[in-house]
């Protein structure tokens, strides 16, 4: 998936332009490809007026917690 297809999919999610049903495959499928289990958190809960470029580079810099 290219970065362009990943920010058309963040902002269909952020403008709610998807059904009801559709929104958990939506999130798994972004959680994927940017590989940030939390992507959802950044694009519900991040500060307003994220802009899509903003959510995905937050995803990149996801690291996990190393014990």
């Amino acid at each position: 998936m290219t970065d362009l297809e990943i920010l058309a999919l963040i902002s269909r999610i952020q403008h709610v332009e998807y059904e009801e049903d559709e929104l958990s495959g939506l999130l798994d499928q972004l959680k994927i490809v940017t590989k940030c289990p939390t992507i959802s958190d950044i694009i519900f809960y991040g500060e307003d007026g994220d802009t899509p470029e903003k959510i995905l580079r937050k995803a990149r810099e996801y690291r996990p917690f190393q014990l």
